[in-house]
C-alpha cells in the first residue's frame, strides 16, 4: 500500500516529502524520502534508550533523518499534561548531535483553541536552537565503531527475536555511550566498510555474506569484539571464522558463571570474580589465542529440586575455562555481556569493554575526561570544521513508570582530545557564543579545556 501511495503521490507532485509510520526503515529505501523517529522517552514504550539506538541505526540510511519528539508528559493525547523544559531540550539537543533534525509534536484542540503555554515552551526552545544553525547546516556524524545488529535488528515482526536484538543493542549502545565512544549501528544489509572496530553484540550470528563481511573488514587491519553467540554459525554449532582462535562447546554448563579477570584486563575491575547474571557459551581456546580472564563455577547451579530454591551461590572454584580471549585483533568474550548490561547494569561488564576497546581501539576519534557516565558525547563534521556535542543531562526514575528531566547538570573543567587526523586548527571555539578556547597539540591529540558545560556545548575545531 506503501508502494501504491508514494507511487501515486509522485505523480502529482515529485518535490513531496514522503514518510510512511510504521513500515521498517529500511524497507522504505525506495518508497520515502526522508525518516522519522518518532520517540516520546516519558512513554515506556520508548524511553530515553530509543534515541541514541535508533538515530545511529537510521543515520546509516542515507536519506535525510528527522527525530520527532512531543511536549506531552506522558504520551500522545495527554492534553493536559506539559513536559519539563530541560527534557525536551536534550531531546532536540541529542538529536541534532546525532545529524537528525527536531520536531515537536502536539495535538490541536478540537475547538482549535491554541495553548500559549505550549507554545511559548516550544519557542523558548526554537530560539535557542536556531542559533546553533551554522553548525548544524549539512553536518555529517563521525563514528569509527560499527555495532552490527543482531537478526532480525529493527524489524518488529518477529517476536521474542526482536525483543532479544533490541535488548542486546541497547545494552551495546549504553555502554558504548557511556564510554564516549563514537559509533554507529548497521544492520546486515548495510556496508560495515569504512570502520575500525566491528562490535558483535552476543547474537551475531554469521551466513556467509556477513562472515565475509568480518573478513574483508580483518584483511584491512580492522578489529573485532564480539559477545556471547557472536561470531558463530547459524546453527550455533561452532565458530565461522578461524580468526576467533576457539572451538564452541555450547551453553556454559555453569548458571550463574562468574568472571576472573587476568592482569590484561583487570584495570579498575573489583579484585574478585565479578557474577555473569545471564547464561553464556562454553569457549575453548586453540593454539595461538590468548585467555585474558578464565571462568569460575559456583557450588551449585541456580535450581528448584522439588523442595528448596538452589539461589545463594557463590563463586567456589576455576573451571580452567576461558571467559575472554584475544587472537591478534579479534576479541570475544564467552557470555552477553551487552545483554547483561541492558538488564542489569553491572558496571564492572562496562569497565571489561572499556579494557577491550583498550587494546583493540587505543587511539579514539576522541577523549573526554572530567564528565560524568551519563553525559554523552557525539561528533559531527562539516567542511573545515569537527565538532564535539558535550551533553549533561541525567534521566532520573519517578515513581513507579516517569523519567524525569527537570533540569540541566551543570559540569566544570572537561578536558576534550580531539585525534589530530588532519591539518592543526585555525581556532577552536565554543559555539554559538564564539568563545575561543585554548589548544594545545601533544601526542597525536588536539587538546582543549572546556571551563563550564551548562547541560550542553559545542565545541568547534576549525580549520
Amino acid at each position: 500500500m506503501a508502494k501504491r501511495i508514494a507511487e501515486a503521490a509522485r505523480t502529482l507532485r515529485p518535490d513531496l516529502l514522503l514518510y510512511f509510520n510504521g513500515v521498517d526503515y529500511e524497507d522504505q529505501q525506495e518508497i520515502g524520502t526522508y525518516l522519522e523517529l518518532e520517540c516520546l522517552p516519558t512513554e515506556s514504550w520508548w524511553g530515553y534508550e530509543t534515541l541514541p539506538l535508533y538515530g545511529r541505526f537510521m543515520r546509516t540510511l542515507g536519506k535525510p533523518l528527522l527525530n520527532m519528539t512531543g511536549r506531552f508528559h506522558r504520551s500522545w493525547g495527554d492534553f493536559g499534561g506539559l513536559r519539563t523544559e530541560a527534557s525536551l531540550e536534550y531531546d532536540c539537543l541529542y538529536g541534532l548531535a546525532l545529524g537528525m533534525r527536531t520536531t515537536i509534536g502536539d495535538h490541536f484542540h478540537p475547538r482549535g483553541d491554541l495553548n500559549p503555554a505550549v507554545f511559548d515552551l516550544i519557542e523558548r526552545i526554537y530560539t535557542r536552537l536556531q542559533k546553533l544553525e551554522p553548525w548544524l547546516d549539512g553536518a555529517k556524524s563521525l563514528a569509527e565503531i560499527a555495532v552490527v545488529a543482531p537478526e532480525p535488528g529493527f524489524s518488529h515482526e518477529h517476536g521474542e527475536a526482536f525483543t532479544q536484538s533490541q535488548n542486546a543493542l541497547k545494552g551495546a549502545t549504553r555502554i558504548l555511550c557511556e564510554l564516549k565512544a563514537q559509533f554507529d549501528v548497521v544492520s546486515y544489509r548495510r556496508s560495515w566498510d569504512g570502520y575500525r572496530l566491528l562490535v558483535l553484540p552476543d547474537l551475531v550470528l554469521l551466513d556467509e555474506p556477513a562472515a565475509a563481511k568480518v573478513r574483508a573488514h580483518l584483511e584491512r587491519g580492522g578489529a573485532v569484539l564480539s559477545t556471547g553467540w557472536s561470531g558463530a554459525d547459524l546453527g550455533k554449532k561452532g565458530f565461522v571464522l578461524p580468526e576467533w582462535g576457539l572451538r564452541l562447546d555450547g551453553e556454559d554448563p555453569n548458571d550463574p558463571a562468574y568472571l576472573s579477570a587476568g592482569p590484561e584486563v583487570s584495570a579498575g575491575m573489583p579484585r574478585m570474580p565479578i557474577v555473569l547474571y545471564d547464561r553464556g557459551t562454553a569457549v575453548s581456546p586453540l593454539e595461538g589465542t590468548s585467555v585474558l580472564a578464565g571462568i569460575v563455577a559456583p557450588y551449585y547451579n541456580r535450581h528448584w529440586d522439588g523442595e528448596h530454591g538452589f539461589l545463594y551461590l557463590p563463586p567456589d572454584r576455576e573451571t580452567g575455562r576461558a571467559a575472554v580471549t584475544m587472537r591478534r585483533s579479534v576479541a570475544h568474550v564467552s557470555h552477553p555481556v551487552f545483554t547483561t548490561y541492558f538488564n542489569h547494569a553491572p558496571v564492572p561488564m562496562r569497565q571489561l569493554v572499556a579494557n577491550l576497546l583498550e587494546k583493540l581501539l587505543p587511539h579514539p576519534l576522541v577523549k573526554v575526561t572530567g564528565l560524568p557516565s551519563f553525559a554523552r558525547v557525539t561528533m559531527t563534521r562539516q567542511s573545515r570544521r569537527r565538532m564535539v556535542h558535550l551533553l549533561s543531562y541525567v534521566p532520573e526514575r519517578r515513581g513507579s513508570s516517569i523519567d524525569m528531566i527537570e533540569e540541566p547538570i551543570e559540569v566544570r573543567d572537561v578536558s576534550v582530545a580531539l585525534r589530530n587526523d588532519g591539518p592543526n586548527p585555525a581556532r577552536v571555539y565554543l559555539a554559538p557564543s564564539g568563545q575561543e578556547m585554548p589548544c594545545e597539540i601533544a601526542e597525536g591529540y588536539l587538546r582543549t579545556r572546556v571551563p563550564v558545560v551548562p547541560g550542553y556545548a559545542l565545541v568547534v575545531f576549525e580549520e
